[in-house]
């Protein structure tokens, strides 16, 4: 399949990236320019409704694929294993093969991608630990269980390093942790700290919470303003998603996405007036419609339940999707 001399030589990716960038690698083999972060119809197959993405990683720096129908995610040379179905060695023979072959080169658009895409975040670090009871406790107030958690990827931590720097928080019984894994990223959670120590987080706009879990396509879609609104959504029979907070904004590009995917999407956040501008803001830019709890209180769907359960839950929810 291709020329057995080249396997002698250094297959490393470094080797190849000191060759050609990862951009014009994807580029080569998806046969036209794309944008960094921008939803795409897959390579992989006949794709009516892209569902395929290249970002970057805050973590390496590295332009990672996603391929939203299976989860699959990857760097380029795990890209074009999928693609041709070949093992991960064969991958890295094949670009270079195609490298030397095809003249392929560094393009000035792949160094200033490059360039542009270096990693500046910070990097959150987390040891887990098993769940006990008082993580049992405190999540069953909202209905969810151990693996309610699991699924969106919620663990409780000993301990967390923001650029390896450990932090100076252990896990106590009376103030447990969790990271949420977003991606390659975390939100550190701390529901019994202090206000301004409970939240610690490096993700982006584009790290949207619940929608690694989304299915292909469906009727409803929910959005609400956080993971554990999503989760108890989840466990109410909804599909949602939720940004970083109330203040964020949702990118065009995965509006554009979940449009597509979904026959009808909701806004549904607190019932205060931080959350009744941010949804109405998003609605409007959008033409969504908007719901909340009524009368205030409580004032999310979280406490809602946990007042008054999954059923009488259930019931508002036909209720205010009805209206």
């Amino acid at each position: 399949m291709y020329d057995t001399r080249l396997t002698e030589l250094d297959l490393s990716l470094d080797s190849i990236l000191s060759k050609v960038t990862e951009y014009d690698i994807y580029r080569f083999y998806i046969g036209s320019s794309f944008t960094i972060g921008k939803i795409m119809s897959s390579p992989f197959r006949t794709d009516k409704n892209p569902s395929f993405g290249i970002f970057k990683s805050s973590k390496t720096s590295a332009l990672l694929y996603k391929d939203l129908s299976n989860g699959s995610t990857g760097n380029c040379i795990k890209f074009v294993q999928e693609l041709f179905n070949i093992t991960y060695k064969e991958s890295l023979l094949k670009v270079k093969c195609d490298i030397l072959n095809n003249n392929l080169i560094i393009s000035t658009k792949g160094i200033t991608i490059k360039e542009d895409y270096k990693a500046t975040d910070n990097i959150i670090s987390i040891r887990k630990k098993n769940f006990c009871k008082i993580d049992d406790d405190y999540w069953s107030q909202f209905s969810l269980n151990r693996d309610d958690l699991r699924h969106f990827n919620v663990f409780p931590i000993h301990e967390y390093w923001i650029n390896d720097i450990v932090q100076p928080w252990g896990y106590k019984y009376n103030n447990p942790g969790y990271a949420y894994q977003i991606y390659n990223k975390y939100k550190i959670y701390k529901p019994l700290g202090l206000k301004k120590y409970k939240w610690i987080s490096n993700c982006s706009n584009y790290d949207i919470q619940g929608y690694e879990q989304l299915p292909y396509q469906d009727d409803l879609l929910i959005i609400t303003k956080s993971l554990k609104d999503v989760m108890v959504l989840y466990k109410l029979g909804y599909n949602a998603v939720s940004p970083q907070g109330e203040n964020h904004s949702i990118p065009k590009e995965i509006m554009d996405d979940i449009s597509k995917r979904f026959t009808k999407i909701l806004i549904f956040y607190d019932n205060d007036k931080a959350g009744i501008n941010g949804a109405n803001k998003i609605a409007d830019k959008y033409n969504l419609t908007t719901i909340f709890t009524p009368n205030a209180e409580p004032k999310d769907i979280s406490d809602y339940t946990k007042k008054y359960g999954l059923d009488k839950s259930k019931e508002l929810l036909t209720k205010l999707i009805q209206q």
